[in-house]
């Protein structure tokens, strides 16, 4: 591993949802050990589902400022958080969780206004008032390194 320090030019990465945690640590923990390995001028394609919004993705440059968001490279269309899951299910809960102690808030459409978007607690109440799993979607996200964050 040490003869690639530096010397890698792209990373791809699809990390699934880490626990205990606002479900993007995982996604932190690609760019925290990216570092030591991408060239400057690297790219790095994320992927990171809809609903953890467009804050999260500022502060993971604001974390590592050796990345910047460049733009959303694809996305697949809106697609139901199938809260019929148990796993999908816990994790809406504990994205409600983590809102109720003052995090960052999750984005989801909200499907009777497309210009409007609900938290996952008022996400969470919608699914138990009514059955109606929330919407998301699939994004490849780039960035840009720059090994000084300049």
């Amino acid at each position: 591993m040490a003869a690639l320090r530096g010397k890698i030019d792209f990373l791809i990465a699809n990390p699934p949802s880490s626990e205990a945690d606002d479900g993007f640590g995982y996604r932190r923990a690609v760019l925290r050990g990216a570092c030591e390995f991408l060239r400057d001028g690297a790219v790095v394609f994320l992927s990171v589902s809809f609903q953890y919004g467009p804050e999260r993705v500022r502060d993971l440059c604001a974390r590592f400022p050796q990345f910047s968001f460049r733009r959303v490279l694809a996305a697949s269309a809106w697609a139901p958080f199938d809260l019929a899951r148990p796993d999908l299910l816990a994790c809406l809960k504990l994205y409600a969780e983590e809102e109720g102690k003052g995090g960052t808030p999750y984005v989801f459409p909200d499907r009777k206004n497309d210009r409007t978007f609900l938290n996952a607690r008022t996400a969470l109440a919608r699914f138990f008032e009514t059955g109606e799993s929330p919407l998301t979607k699939w994004q490849s996200l780039l960035f840009d390194f720059r090994s000084h964050g300049d």
